[in-house]
């Protein structure tokens, strides 16, 4: 499923752009979520920004967008921005998050990525 996914998007990794209120306390679900990739063999690469920094980012090589639910607000003009670069968006599951749960949100990627047309 991996390969189908990574040969649709046309990468051989994964970026991930997580963005959360502050850049704190999604360190360790951004932990969490790389050693659920690796376990998995999946090519993966995220970091962790704070909602008022995301701006400064390069979108181009993004191919998800990860919104923490405390910084859902911001929702759209990050899908809008992440649209440019053929990005995916989604907020995080607020259960995932707050149980720092990395399989059920790297799963939640890779449906995102699965369902990109």
């Amino acid at each position: 499923m991996i390969r189908k996914i990574l040969v649709r998007i046309m990468v051989d990794k994964i970026n991930v752009l997580l963005v959360c209120a502050l850049g704190m306390s999604s360190s360790l679900l951004e932990l969490r979520i790389k050693e659920a990739a690796e376990k998995r063999g999946i090519p993966l690469e995220i970091k962790a920004v704070a909602v008022h920094d995301y701006e400064k980012e390069d979108f181009s090589t993004v191919n998800v967008i990860l919104v923490a639910p405390q910084a859902r607000l911001v929702y759209h003009a990050l899908k809008e921005k992440g649209e440019q670069f053929g990005a995916v968006t989604l907020v995080i599951d607020p259960m995932a998050y707050g149980l720092v749960n990395g399989e059920a949100v790297l799963d939640q990627i890779l449906k995102a990525l699965e369902a990109k047309k």
